[in-house]
């Protein structure tokens, strides 16, 4: 067992490792997935944006529904507004004031008047693209912040994207500069010219949005493998206590059964050897001495067997009805004749007599009382038996003022073959058979056991009968 234990510790612990490790990656490669698809979605709708709001400064219309998208459409330029800017440098100016007289020149237009350009063939986001490229080329200051936000802020929305944002442009980028959160476009064909920028407030917790649903499958995941691993680890150590426990009961039975062995020897040995068989006082003796030790020998035996009865379900219960107090008190009557023992009950209920296997029952509290007095180092050993009706069942508690067990070993007393040996416990002699005995009786019966203690103080055990057999 032990070399089975580190082996699954050796194969479980790494592969728990790796596999919650993966969960990590996982989440932040979801995370990084997520991150560049809102940069990429929020880049493409602020060139868009920028598009329209161009276009929309250049006198046509900003932004067009889908079934325009795919007609032949005509830009219509008012040279007349296209007047100075005055933030604009004069190298703008002159960049501006030559690209307006050289379009003209080629389109033969009038500086002074408005005219459209026909565009056949050529869809409108493609138009306003090549438009606004263009005139961004020449250093003209056409697009409003306020239309730019105004287009940008329909477009996220679209994309479900609705996260408060701020733009900026050449004269105010300086100071965000070194944000990495920071998104640029570059509308000029050639140059780095009126750059745009824009910040958003919230990206993370919007982005922790969006992949929530793969947070909690991760998180349920880990669980998953963190619980099964515990489950392992509680399965094999429950499985080496149980091995342990079965040694000691190994060496309990191989101790108890060397003893009445020895002792039958010797007496046998006396009586034929030595003369005892002339002398009837110490054949009477030697006898009854015999006879003591045979009936430990079939106690022994009778209660492994009735364990084995018990775990294959072969002895079927007889439930007759059967005087309570009565049935308890000649219980009470085997262990009378021991010293410094007293033992009373306590009858609460307002019946006399219940329905259940009279041999069971009697097996279960003389289990009971008897470990109740063995695990007693009191000069006076009390022990009371009280009896409560609740409801259709009977209620019977076993309390003593014993030493009590500690909260540790409550969990496993009923377990097969599981002894207290703390304290001065570790000297008594048992089997760790008898309450786990008590327990698979309980339970045939359809009664429930359950048991409170307080180191110093005592033991109380609870148990609840059905009042009536069931079918």
């Amino acid at each position: 067992m032990k070399l089975s234990v580190k082996s699954i510790g050796q194969l479980a612990v790494p592969a728990a490792t790796v596999a919650l490790l993966f969960q990590l990656y996982w989440l932040r490669q979801t995370w990084l997935t997520a991150r560049q698809s809102f940069r990429a979605t929020a880049t493409e709708c602020l060139q868009k944006a920028y598009d329209a709001a161009m276009m929309s400064n250049l006198g046509h219309i900003g932004r067009t529904n889908d079934s325009l998208q795919q007609m032949n459409i005509s830009s219509s330029i008012n040279f007349e507004e296209l007047e100075d800017d005055e933030n604009e440098t004069v190298e703008q100016a002159a960049k501006r004031d030559s690209m307006i007289n050289t379009l003209a020149a080629r389109l033969h237009l009038d500086t002074g008047k408005s005219h459209s350009i026909p565009v056949p063939n050529v869809e409108y986001a493609q138009m306003s693209n090549i438009l606004s490229r263009m005139f961004s080329s020449f250093g003209l200051q056409l697009v409003h912040i306020d239309s730019l936000q105004h287009e940008y802020r329909l477009l996220l929305h679209e994309k479900n994207i609705d996260l408060p944002f701020r733009v900026y442009t050449d004269s105010t980028l300086t100071a965000v500069k070194s944000n990495p959160q920071l998104l640029l476009i570059h509308p000029a064909l050639n140059t780095q010219t009126n750059t745009i920028g824009v910040l958003f407030s919230g990206e993370t917790i919007y982005l922790l949005q969006q992949i929530f649903p793969a947070i909690i499958v991760s998180f349920f995941i880990g669980l998953l493998i963190i619980g099964c691993i515990w489950t392992l680890w509680r399965i094999i150590v429950k499985q080496k206590k149980l091995e342990q426990m079965k040694q000691d009961f190994i060496s309990h039975v191989t101790h108890e059964l060397k003893t009445p062995v020895a002792v039958l020897q010797a007496t046998n040995e006396a009586l034929l050897n030595f003369g005892g068989s002339n002398s009837p006082e110490m054949t009477t003796r030697y006898l009854h001495l015999n006879k003591t030790e045979l009936d430990k020998l079939q106690g022994l035996i009778d209660q492994i067997m009735t364990i084995t009865r018990l775990e294959q379900q072969l002895h079927q219960r007889q439930t007759t009805a059967m005087p309570l107090e009565e049935s308890l008190s000649s219980i009470i009557q085997r262990f009378a004749y021991q010293d410094n023992v007293h033992v009373q009950i306590d009858n609460q209920s307002g019946h006399n007599s219940i329905e259940t296997d009279k041999q069971a029952f009697e097996i279960i509290f003389s289990n009971l009382l008897d470990n109740a007095i063995k695990y007693n180092n009191k000069p006076q050993k009390l022990i009371t038996l009280t009896i409560k009706d609740n409801r259709d069942r009977i209620l019977i508690t076993v309390a003593d003022n014993g030493e009590g067990i500690s909260n540790s070993h409550l969990p496993f007393i009923f377990d097969k073959f599981y002894r207290v040996t703390s304290g001065d416990t570790q000297d008594t002699k048992g089997h760790g058979l008898g309450l786990s005995h008590v327990k698979a009786l309980a339970q045939q019966l359809q009664a429930t056991v359950e048991v409170n203690s307080t180191p110093g103080t005592g033991t109380t055990f609870t148990l609840q009968f059905p009042r009536y057999a069931k079918n």
